[in-house]
């Protein structure tokens, strides 16, 4: 299995908003990675991907659970914050907000700020305002 094949996958489900089949696919293509170097890589990708659709499908216990095991995968890819925001995105969700703003503040150090670039305004906000608070 490689980035791409998953990548077409996404795009295959996405397309007919399939949501909640893509995140059973992406499940049961957790459930078939090896241990290879190659699917190892995969591993972070798949664990990011069910952490996105979780929330977008507002489960967000199984989104917490896979932003745990986000922490864990690929161990030798770059350290530029990615793992700490998506699981303070999950953890924003279920209302856990110091551990989400814990989490936006190590993510916001290991990025130069970068890690809310690309996201919904709502997290950077949301660091923001308790940013003022602390």
């Amino acid at each position: 299995m490689t980035e791409i094949e998953i990548l077409e996958l996404v795009n295959d489900y996405y397309a007919s908003d399939e949501t909640a089949d893509l995140i059973a696919a992406l499940e049961e293509k957790w459930d078939q990675l090896r241990g290879t170097e190659e699917e190892q890589n995969c591993c972070f990708l798949i664990a990011d991907l069910l952490v996105q659709f979780s929330i977008q499908e507002k489960l967000f216990d199984n989104a917490e659970i896979w932003g745990e095991i986000l922490q864990t995968c690929d161990p030798e890819r770059e350290d530029d914050g990615r793992r700490e925001f998506t699981l303070g995105k999950a953890k924003y969700h279920q209302n856990d907000f110091d551990e989400a703003w814990e989490l936006f503040t190590i993510a916001k150090e290991k990025s130069g700020g970068r890690c809310f670039l690309e996201e919904d305004r709502e997290y950077e906000e949301f660091y923001l305002d308790r940013s003022l608070i602390s």
